[in-house]
């Protein structure tokens, strides 16, 4: 009985095997044919994904070309990649934007015709492809556009359909609708251009600001824009935007009231990004309204809050609006009152001497520049010292201040210039001629009227040639300044060469054919240059 147990489980075992024909493995044949099936499948799909990666390497290459404006390597990619994605709409409408690209760059009219008329040929196929593709859309209507100009294409369809289309696809497109607008402005179409122009600034009323530079503003134009962003306004699209439209449209109609409570409006919405600039603005059409006490406090509070670095030119900028508008007195409050906002409160007080010296105000301008000087003495206070000193004629106080000025900023020519104006005054010819020379040596831009300056002074120590040099240098700087070729005349008399004399006379008149005195000096002299 011990033994018999083991036996039975052995045959019960082989018995469950063998008679279990679901376990059997299947014959040979079939596990051939299932691992040939599988093979093929993989084979398959590796060939697919394979032409894919082909097809993105190229196109990878492509891009890279037409970075660099390789548009033809570009283009010769793009072709390479189609043998692998036949079916591919975007690399059609690839190829067409390169070929468009490429007609700008053409070295004939022929060639442009015929790359325009393939981009024509590859917008058409992805159209095929891909009939909602607004962009594909867009590039047929700038092809139509330009092929429109060729009296031998018989086969050019109108862009306006075109543009349509691509509209009707994205109908809140920017660039579409902005495109269809000038389309039907070209076919006078100006009803419906109007209504395309206030639907899209209806849609992004920063739009004015483009359209109002283009050859079609007109009062229509505005009018429709206008109309646009009322719409915007309305529907509580980008309010602070439309809001800042409409004050410049007002403004520039000099309706200066609504200007300002559009702009009051604007600023209201997130505030957060209010700006000392943006206050600015408001103080100007505070300003143009009449109201200069609400100016002030609000040029105070863009210098408030506007950034120390940043607070020079802020005050620049007030003091430019009030100089525009003659407002000296509200320019004399704002100093006043914003001077201790300043780390250096001489940036404000050389501001103020302007401000006096626009307003002739001489002696104000002397004092507050004495009292800068008393700390530490600024270049550009000696200089308008100096100025001060010219219109008084005091030329001794206008040659020491000068100097400090060149002292205290060697590098400045206009320093120099004016040193140089001081001692020619003094009779001080010699060093006079130094300082011209060091105001050209430091100018950054060559100036024909430095030169000029010079030359007048070689010319009264009797330094003719060093005068005609300068004189000739001058001209070629500016060529048709006329006294510059009567001066030469005269250096290149004293020199004794009576036919150069005559003919830079000849060319004074050329420049300036009523001056009376250049005919009759060319007259008495001409006898000369025929002997």
């Amino acid at each position: 009985m011990k033994n018999s147990t083991p036996l039975k489980r052995k045959s019960v075992k082989h018995g469950l095997t063998a008679g279990n024909p679901r376990n059997a493995p299947p014959p040979p044949a079939m596990r051939y044919l299932l691992s040939g099936i599988l093979v093929i499948a993989a084979a398959t799909a590796l060939y697919f994904i394979g032409l894919r990666l082909f097809s993105q390497v190229c196109c990878l290459r492509a891009d890279h070309f037409f970075a660099k404006g390789q548009y033809g390597l570009s283009a010769g990619c793009l072709e390479k990649a189609v043998t692998y994605q036949p079916e591919d709409d975007r690399l059609y409408s690839r190829l067409g934007e390169i070929y468009f690209e490429m007609v700008n760059s053409a070295s004939d009219p022929e060639k442009a015709v015929s790359l325009l008329k393939q981009a024509t040929a590859f917008y058409l196929e992805a159209a095929r492809l891909n009939p909602l593709d607004a962009q594909v859309a867009y590039g047929l209507a700038r092809c139509a556009v330009l092929r429109r100009n060729d009296p031998g294409d018989t086969d050019v369809s109108q862009p306006l359909a075109h543009f349509e289309r691509a509209v009707r696809l994205r109908p809140h497109s920017i660039r579409y609708n902005y495109a269809l607008a000038r389309q039907l402005h070209e076919q006078k179409a100006y009803a419906r251009r109007d209504a395309v122009i206030q639907k899209l600034v209806s849609g992004w009323p920063p739009a004015w600001h483009y359209l109002k530079k283009e050859g079609f503003w007109s009062d229509e134009v505005r009018a429709a824009c206008v109309r646009g962003l009322h719409s915007a306004l309305k529907a509580d699209n980008l309010p602070r935007q439309t809001c800042m439209a409409l004050s410049g449209i007002m403004a520039g109609e000099n309706n200066w009231s609504e200007s300002l409570a559009y702009y009051q409006k604007a600023l209201g919405f997130q505030a957060f990004q209010n700006t000392a600039g943006h206050y600015i603005r408001l103080a100007e059409l505070q300003l143009k309204t009449g109201a200069e006490t609400a100016a002030g406090e609000t040029f105070y509070r863009a210098l408030h809050m506007a950034k120390t670095g940043a607070r020079k030119s802020c005050f620049q900028r007030v003091y430019g609006l009030c100089r525009r508008e003659t407002a000296w007195d509200l320019f004399d409050a704002v100093y006043e009152k914003a001077r201790p906002l300043f780390l250096y409160p001489r940036d404000a007080d050389m501001l103020a001497v302007r401000s006096f010296m626009d307003q002739k105000a001489y002696v104000r301008a002397r004092a507050l520049l004495i009292s800068v000087n008393e700390g530490e003495p600024v270049a550009a206070a000696f200089y308008w010292l100096a100025r001060i000193a010219e219109i008084r004629k005091k030329w001794d106080e206008m040659e020491l201040a000068s100097q400090k000025a060149t002292v205290l900023a060697p590098e400045n020519s206009q320093y120099h210039l004016m040193f140089s104006r001081a001692l020619v005054q003094l009779r001080k010819l010699d060093p006079a001629e130094k300082a011209a020379s060091a105001a050209i040596r430091c100018s950054q831009k060559a100036s024909p009227w430095l030169y000029h300056h010079r030359a007048r002074i070689r010319w009264r120590v009797q330094d003719y040639p060093g005068a005609l040099e300068d004189w000739l240098r001058a001209i070629r700087l500016r060529p048709g300044h006329a006294a510059f070729y009567a001066q030469a005349a005269e250096a290149f008399q004293k020199l004794g060469d009576a036919k150069s004399c005559v003919d830079y006379y000849q060319k004074a008149m050329t420049a300036d054919p009523e001056n009376a005195r250049y005919k009759k000096r060319y007259a008495a002299l001409r006898p000369f240059a025929r002997e």
